[in-house]
């Protein structure tokens, strides 16, 4: 690691613990659709959100730091992230209903392109994959099916 390289994680890393006010905040707004440090873009923290609220955006650049100048970006999802949240939780019971045989491995949140991933034995994404729009009539969001990989042992 180079001296440059290393000011820049370290620059980051303390953006990032100072970044946790602004964290703290956002999760409580109604229109919260999630939060990450985005690496595509220089480090930033990615405040997502269902409107550009002015107050909101002036609170934010007010509780954020100056130094180092990493800053922030405003993200704006369809859905919150509560809405994304519920829908994970629900797909459990959902995919049981339309396919009792089908194994549902896991199931994780795409807060930034506000959907949601499932992730199924790769012998049942087959059967699963027809029933997609199913799926998301009944969780009310857009679903992404994945297949996962059985390592043996």
């Amino acid at each position: 690691m180079t001296e440059a390289e290393y000011w820049d994680l370290n620059d980051r890393s303390w953006f990032s613990t100072e970044a946790q006010e602004v964290v703290r905040y956002v999760r409580r707004l109604p229109s919260f659709g999630g939060v990450w440090i985005d690496q595509r873009h220089g480090g930033r923290l990615a405040v997502a959100l269902t409107n550009a609220d002015p107050e909101v955006i002036a609170t934010i650049d007010a509780k954020l730091p100056t130094e180092p100048d990493l800053g922030w970006r405003l993200v704006i999802v369809p859905r919150t992230f509560q809405e994304l949240k519920a829908a994970a939780n629900r797909a459990w019971k959902v995919s049981q209903e339309l396919d009792p045989t089908a194994k549902l491995w896991s199931v994780g949140l795409d807060s930034k392109n506000g959907r949601i991933r499932v992730m199924y034995d790769p012998d049942d994404v087959g059967r699963m994959r027809p029933r997609k729009d199913e799926l998301e009539k009944e969780l009310g969001v857009p679903v992404v099916i994945t297949s996962g990989r059985v390592r043996e042992v």
